[in-house]
């Protein structure tokens, strides 16, 4: 199972083609890939601010690409208390790299902080 965090979600959404190789293999064989309803709520805000540009619609473009959203459970909130080191991190990452965490999926991220965690489950989405 792979989960998607806003970054890499917003690039497949706009350029998949910004994922490197080994990534692209991944999505394309993957028969679970998932994003948090967290990111749809940024890429929102993003949106409306004016600091991104959407080809479509939000939704349009999550229907278009199939992907799973992974619902949030009280269990991956509390998956928090087990990454201490990113407490002053971003609490949208956090929240989404805790429930990839509690699932035992691959997180897909370009979050130099997360990557430099150096668990095996959390991928650079430039690789």
């Amino acid at each position: 199972m792979l989960v998607l965090d806003t970054n890499a979600l917003f690039s497949l959404l706009s350029n998949p083609n910004q994922f490197g190789k080994k990534t692209q293999r991944l999505l394309a064989r993957a028969s679970e890939v998932y994003f948090s309803p967290v990111s749809v709520f940024e890429i929102a805000i993003k949106d409306m601010l004016g600091k991104i540009k959407l080809s479509h619609p939000l939704g349009a473009l999550l229907k278009e690409h199939e992907l799973g959203s992974l619902p949030l459970r009280v269990e991956d909130a509390l998956e928090t208390y087990f990454l201490p080191s990113l407490v002053r991190h971003d609490p949208f990452d956090r929240l989404i790299l805790a429930t990839a965490k509690s699932r035992g999926a691959t997180l897909v991220t370009s979050d130099r902080r997360m990557l430099d965690l150096g668990f095996d489950w959390i991928l650079d989405s430039a690789a």
